[in-house]
């Protein structure tokens, strides 16, 4: 071949090299464009709260997790009541919770904004105070009625107001260290239902003296059989303490010195008075 018919192949297969070029450039950028369309949109989101009242529509700091309906293995949402959340507007299922009480909203319809609840709830108080009206402290627990093996659904003390959905409970008192319990107490919507329990009792007053018989105010602490390591009442002396009858052991301190004394017997509607001496000179 002449070098001139040479010269001439060599530019037709540079020329169809770019064509094959410019033809596969086509087609990328083609199959670019409808991998572009066949992409999803970016999901849209919307932000909003929860807002959970109670009795008397007082706000409360529930938790909150959101599900997709029907669907609750995993949560898409989780989070307490007045934080912001964001998701897809949708339908929703929402589980409630306030301490130990769940509450479910199913199929809610979530498109931002701030979503009110209402909890279906009542007050519940106990009262405990001695056959001649002295007021007991104690803690209470709250379970849902022949469901006490578990977790309660409610805790707090005696005299207080303590929020629980409607229905039917069982409830324990502790008193310096003894249980007590209410059983099938039902609590209605919107309802302030208060028990009282009564206790018999007889009093203790720690008498504590310098060494010339003249009164010291110290603090006194009493601990039962079943209060173990936390007192069963606290006090200052000189003054009467209400308490279950039985045995208790006492600690007085005054200016940093203790003294003790064990198995002091209280008796129904009597008063038990122990003495104490401290010598001034122990004072630091």
């Amino acid at each position: 071949m002449s070098v001139c018919g040479q010269g001439v192949m060599e530019k037709a297969w540079s020329a169809l090299a770019i064509i094959g070029l410019v033809a596969v450039g086509c087609r990328g950028d083609r199959e670019a464009a409808r991998r572009g369309a066949e992409a999803p949109a970016p999901e849209k989101v919307v932000a909003g709260s929860f807002v959970v009242a109670g009795p008397e529509d007082g706000l409360l700091p529930a938790g909150i997790t959101v599900y997709d309906a029907g669907e609750h293995a995993e949560p898409r949402w989780e989070g307490l009541a007045e934080e912001q959340y964001e998701l897809a507007p949708g339908r929703y299922d929402v589980l409630i919770e306030y301490f130990g009480q769940k509450y479910w909203r199913r199929g809610v319809e979530l498109a931002g904004g701030e979503e009110a609840v209402k909890l279906p709830m009542g007050t519940l108080a106990l009262e405990a105070r001695s056959s001649r009206g002295d007021r007991l402290e104690g803690d209470v627990a709250v379970y849902p009625a022949v469901a006490t093996g578990g977790p309660p659904a409610m805790e707090g003390e005696t005299f207080e107001g303590l929020a629980v959905l409607a229905g039917t409970y069982d409830v324990r008192v502790t008193l310096q260290g003894r249980e007590r319990w209410l059983r099938g107490v039902t609590v209605g919507e919107g309802d302030y239902e208060t028990r009282a329990l009564i206790e018999p009792v007889g009093y203790l007053r720690a008498e504590v003296l310098d060494q010339d018989g003249k009164p010291l105010e110290a603090e006194v602490w009493v601990y039962g059989p079943a209060s173990g390591h936390v007192p069963a009442a606290l006090g200052k002396s000189n003054r009467p303490l209400a308490l279950l009858p039985g045995r208790y052991d006492l600690a007085v301190r005054w200016a940093g010195t203790r003294d003790f004394s064990s198995g002091v017997a209280v008796v129904e509607n009597q008063t038990t008075v122990e003495r104490f001496t401290f010598w001034r000179s122990e004072a630091r």
